[in-house]
């Protein structure tokens, strides 16, 4: 997501499929990085991370908002990361992650005063 200079808050709904068969309950943390290479967000006023519960079966949602103060002076992109699933041993696989292929995932951003 691109934002100008400003202060935001962006609100994360995305739905996180796993591929493992397996039924693995974890925590998925995730979230929004001024990086596209590391995981990284200095200008999160807020925690740059939101997280979901996978329980039993195969999906989870992932829902939050992180507030963003971009001071650059100019728009700056945020790329959006899916972290290492925690509390999981093995093999595990999150499919079709803020693809478009499930109409709940969205990243939508209002402007703060």
């Amino acid at each position: 997501i691109t934002l100008p200079n400003g202060k935001w808050s962006v609100q994360v709904s995305i739905v996180a499929g796993e591929s493992s068969g397996a039924n693995l309950q974890c925590w998925i943390r995730s979230g929004l990085s001024t990086s596209s290479s590391t995981f990284v967000n200095a200008d999160a006023v807020t925690s740059s991370l939101v997280s979901g519960y996978k329980a039993s079966g195969y999906f989870a949602m992932i829902i939050g908002t992180i507030v963003i103060n971009n001071t650059s002076g100019s728009d700056k992109t945020y790329y959006f990361w899916a972290g290492q699933p925690g509390g999981v041993t093995g093999t595990y696989h999150l499919v079709s992650f803020g693809t478009g292929l499930w109409g709940e995932n969205s990243i939508v951003a209002y402007p703060l005063n």
